[in-house]
C-alpha cells in the first residue's frame, strides 16, 4: 500500500512540464543525468568524466543535488558557475525525498532528473562513480541511432574498491555475453547493468508507473521497464567505474537483507507487471530464495532457511522442484553432513 507521500510526489511527477515538442522532437541529443548526496570526494571526478566527452552532438548535464549535509552542494555549484552553458543544476530539498523501508532514498531526484532532462537520449551516472572512456556518449548515441528495435544499451563497467583504492580485475556486466537482452534475460539473471553504463531512449516526462516509487530497488525495475519497449543491446567495451563503498547505496547491507530486498523488488514486479506466472520471472525468485537459505544458515538461523527453502521449492518450475528440494535440504545440513553428501555426489558423477 503505497503512503501519502508517495502518491503526493506522483502527482507532482505528473505535472512537471515536458522538454518534448508536440511532435517528439528534443532539443539536444544527450541529457546526462547525475544524482548526488553527501558525495564531496567523489562529485568532481564524476563531472570531469563527463565534461571530457568528445561528441558530434550537444549535450546537457543536468545535475540533481539532493541538499547534502557536506560540501557537494558548493562542489556542484562552482561546476555549473564555470559550465553555464553545459549543467543545468536541480537543488533538491531534503522533504522531498521519499522514504522506503524507512531508509531515505535519492528515488525523488533521480525521477526528478528524467523528468528535466532534454535529451533524445538519457545517460546515468551516480556521484560516486565515473566515466572512463571520452567516446563513450558517442558510441551509445550512435548505437541507439542504427539499432531501432533497441530501447537502451550498456557496456562493461570496472570494480573500485574503495577501501583498498584499486580498481578489480573482474568487471560487472552479464554472465553470458550476447548482442541482445530481453525481458527473460532480466527476469531470469537479476540486475547485470550498472546503473553508470545505461542510455536510454527518453521517453519522460511520460510518467513513471506509481509502484516505481516505493519498490525497494530502482535499477532493475527500471531496466524491465525498458525491456518492455524493446531489446536492450550490448556494447562490448568497459568504459565506466563503479565504486564500491561503505556510503554507497548498499554499503554495510548483510548477505540476508540484500536477499530480502531483491524478494520484495520482484513481488511487486510480479504482482504489478503480470509476470508471476513467466518462468523466467518464477527463476530469478527462485535464485534468490536459495541464496537466502545460505545467508540464514550461516547466520545459524536453521528455522528461516527451512522457510526460505520451502519457498524455494514451492516457486521453482515443475522439472526443477525435485533437484531444488533437494538442494535446500543439504544446504540446511550441519557443514560436515554438508561436504559428506557434495563428496558422495561428486563419486557418483566420476564413477564409469
Amino acid at each position: 500500500m503505497y503512503s501519502k507521500r508517495i502518491a503526493h510526489h506522483f502527482l507532482l511527477v505528473s505535472m512537471i512540464h515536458c522538454s518534448a515538442d508536440v511532435s517528439g522532437h528534443y532539443a539536444m541529443k544527450v541529457s546526462v543525468s547525475v544524482i548526488t548526496y553527501n558525495q564531496e570526494d567523489y562529485i568532481a571526478q564524476a563531472l570531469d568524466s563527463v565534461l571530457m566527452q568528445e561528441t558530434d552532438f550537444e549535450f546537457e548535464i543536468l545535475i540533481g543535488e539532493d541538499d547534502s549535509s557536506d560540501g557537494t552542494r558548493a562542489i556542484v555549484k562552482d561546476y555549473q558557475r564555470r559550465h553555464p552553458s553545459r549543467i543545468r543544476l536541480l537543488l533538491n530539498d531534503r522533504k522531498d525525498v521519499i522514504y522506503i523501508n524507512g531508509r531515505a532514498t535519492g528515488r525523488w531526484n533521480f525521477i526528478n532528473n528524467l523528468n528535466n532532462a532534454r535529451g533524445t537520449y538519457i545517460a546515468l551516472l551516480e556521484g560516486d562513480d565515473y566515466w572512463s572512456d571520452p567516446l563513450k556518449l558517442q558510441k551509445q548515441a550512435d548505437f541507439l541511432d542504427q539499432n531501432a528495435d533497441c530501447s537502451a544499451c550498456f557496456h562493461w563497467v570496472q570494480w573500485l574498491d574503495q577501501s583498498l583504492e584499486e580498481i578489480a580485475e573482474a568487471k560487472y556486466g552479464p554472465s553470458v555475453v550476447q548482442s541482445r537482452y530481453v525481458l527473460d534475460d532480466l527476469l531470469r539473471n537479476g540486475n547485470f547493468i550498472s546503473t553508470c553504463s545505461l542510455m536510454f531512449r527518453n521517453r519522460y516526462p511520460e510518467t513513471l508507473p506509481a509502484w516505481y516509487y516505493g519498490i525497494p530497488v530502482g535499477d532493475l525495475p527500471l531496466h524491465i521497464l525498458h525491456a518492455k519497449e524493446g531489446a536492450i543491446g550490448l556494447i562490448d567495451e568497459t568504459m565506466a567505474v563503479y565504486r564500491r563503498h561503505e556510503g554507497g547505496i548498499y554499503g554495510g547491507q548483510s548477505e540476508v537483507d540484500n536477499c530480502n530486498v531483491a524478494l520484495e523488488t520482484y513481488a511487486v514486479l510480479g504482482a504489478s507487471l503480470g509476470l508471476s506466472r513467466k518462468r523466467s520471472f518464477r527463476s530469478g525468485v527462485l535464485r534468490w530464495e536459495t541464496r537466502l537459505v545460505n545467508a540464514h544458515r550461516e547466520q545459524g538461523r536453521l528455522m528461516d532457511a527451512l522457510l526460505a527453502g520451502w519457498r524455494a521449492v514451492k516457486v521453482a518450475p515443475g522439472n526443477k522442484k525435485l533437484r531444488t528440494l533437494a538442494e535446500v535440504t543439504v544446504a540446511c545440513l550441519p557443514a560436515r553432513l554438508r561436504g559428506r553428501v557434495r563428496r558422495m555426489v561428486q563419486h557418483r558423477k566420476q564413477r564409469p
